[in-house]
């Protein structure tokens, strides 16, 4: 059987939210319909780790409606995943193991997002999926296609009312200035093929955190370039440039 392990520092913590005295329909609630509304509400009354204890309750409920549904094990597994890459990105960020992505995961805990392959969707409406891209993913061809070809036999399989869904993504990795700054044979630009896009309007507020790995507040002059897209892009910001998301629609023959 699967496992999912998260750093062994924040158990005692997480494990901590039995004592807390919270409602238990709360916290079951964040694998219902109105998971948003107890998440905001958990929130307000427990530690970013209690809130992972919390979900790791109400994930045993999750896994059930899996399979009540007859989604596998596997998709499960790989959707949970979040929890302990979520805690690694803020330690490699701060230096601190700790779970602060309360507000983003519920979403995973509800059976709203799933993750197919090396992607994530999530299932905003019979009109719309949103792709998400996860840390350290695999972009390369083949791994889009596969999962874009796991995610189309999920929806006919279980989601027949989105057959007809676009499927769109906001994300740093589709701004277009990108193509000034890797090469044309990058796994991000082949990403980028993918979809119709479009620049977003406002610069992006997180190029910081997922290209450099570095809050917000650290000045430009100190952000690593370990890698090309690094160096790059530190090279555009340091000349005063803004960097834009992309919004993008996924093209219809895929």
């Amino acid at each position: 059987m699967r496992e999912v392990k998260v750093d062994t520092s924040i158990i005692p913590e997480a494990l901590s939210v039995y004592e807390m005295g919270v409602p238990e329909e709360l916290i079951w609630g964040l694998a219902g319909p109105n998971a948003s509304f107890c998440a905001e509400e958990l929130g307000k009354k427990l530690s970013g780790n209690q809130m992972l204890g919390a979900y790791f309750i109400a994930l045993q409920y999750t896994k059930h409606a899996y399979a009540r549904l007859g989604l596998s094990q596997d998709v499960f597994y790989d959707t949970i995943t979040c929890f302990p890459r979520f805690i690694e990105e803020t330690k490699r960020r701060t230096g601190v193991a700790c779970f602060d992505r309360q507000w983003w995961t519920w979403r995973q805990s509800s059976m709203r997002l799933f993750r197919f392959g090396e992607l994530e969707y999530e299932f905003n409406s019979p009109e719309e999926i949103a792709l998400h891209i996860p840390s350290g993913c695999d972009l390369s061809k083949s791994a889009i296609e596969d999962s874009l070809a796991k995610t189309r036999f999920h929806i006919r399989l279980y989601f027949r009312e989105y057959e007809n869904a676009k499927i769109v993504c906001t994300s740093w990795l589709l701004s277009p200035e990108l193509k000034k700054m890797l090469p044309a044979s990058s796994n991000i630009l082949t990403f980028q093929s993918y979809f119709d896009i479009k620049p977003c309007t406002s610069p992006s507020n997180d190029i910081k955190a997922w290209v450099f790995e570095a809050d917000e507040d650290i000045p430009i002059e100190k952000l690593k370039e370990e890698t090309t897209l690094q160096r790059n892009l530190k090279s555009y910001l340091l000349n005063g440039n803004e960097f834009f998301d992309g919004f993008g629609i996924l093209k219809l023959n895929y």
